[in-house]
């Protein structure tokens, strides 16, 4: 709780499609100094999703940058989909493929 009670610290997750030849990848960056979990729903072309969790640890743990690689069924990414941060840029919560 210390930088929501303690420190002006702010938090800014985004989150990025990359594509190298083939392969996919979804990236969750945190570019604020605040830490929180991290909700990411991505969304299917038959229009089902998948919910994951980033634990706030990663974030501690290993740095600012999150990677994963997914199929050519994701069409769109998207951060705190719930809106229950108080994140300072939200317009970088959502991706979609390119």
């Amino acid at each position: 709780f210390r930088a929501w009670h303690h420190e002006i610290w702010t938090l800014d997750q985004a989150v990025r499609f990359e594509q190298e030849g083939e392969t996919r990848r979804i990236v969750v960056e945190n570019f604020g100094a605040a830490i929180m979990p991290t909700l990411l729903r991505l969304s299917r072309e038959d229009g089902k999703s998948e919910d994951i969790e980033i634990p706030a640890s990663y974030w501690v743990e290993n740095g600012r940058r999150w990677v994963r690689e997914v199929d050519a069924t994701v069409v769109s990414a998207e951060v705190d989909p719930e809106r229950l941060w108080m994140d300072v840029d939200p317009r970088n919560n959502e991706a979609e493929r390119p």
